[in-house]
């Protein structure tokens, strides 16, 4: 998700336009809005950049990088793999108990395109589709930004991150000193 947000996020700004007429600076804004590290990234360094592809690195390496960050400061990856679980299916399930409502309310509304002249079942489709690629697209946005704002303090026990410390052991060479 954060590769393909990423990608989205330079594409959308630099898409078929000359490298004068890119918005670097739209760039620079929705990347730390995700996740703002001035020490990672600076305007600047977007700036530098003139090739698409470089472009989509620098957003990549920048937020896998802030994410490995926060990874870090959890003593086992297995609790964040917990969180992900948790907030992907609470981000799921809001999303789509409104994605039912509003599809139908396009079922209700596409039933009268039948006195323009088209084909309701053919509007129906091609709505949906729309509205369904909205739902996911909105599911991956919920789910990165809540993952890079949640606080890890607060969300993790204090019990988990005792038990997932590494205790100390006493061996037969220390009681020998």
């Amino acid at each position: 998700m954060i590769e393909e947000t990423a990608i989205s996020i330079v594409t959308n700004n630099i898409a078929n336009r000359d490298v004068k007429d890119w918005n670097k600076k739209e760039i620079f804004e929705a990347l730390t809005a995700i996740y703002k590290d001035e020490s990672a990234l600076t305007q600047e360094d977007i700036d530098k950049i003139i090739y698409e592809d470089e472009l989509i690195e620098k957003a990549k390496t920048y937020l896998l990088g802030g994410y490995e960050k926060r990874e870090a400061s959890l003593p086992n990856p297995k609790i964040l793999r917990g969180i992900e679980k948790a907030v992907i299916l609470r981000s799921t399930d809001a999303l789509w108990m409104d994605h039912i409502d509003t599809m139908q309310n396009l079922r209700e509304s596409v039933a009268f395109s039948g006195y323009a002249q088209k084909d309701p079942l053919t509007e129906y489709k091609g709505l949906s589709f729309e509205l369904f690629n909205e739902l996911m697209a909105m599911i991956k946005a919920n789910t990165l930004n809540t993952l890079f704002k949640i606080d890890l303090e607060k969300v993790v026990p204090q019990e988990m991150l005792k038990q997932s410390e590494v205790k100390q052991t006493i061996t037969n060479d220390a009681e020998i000193k």
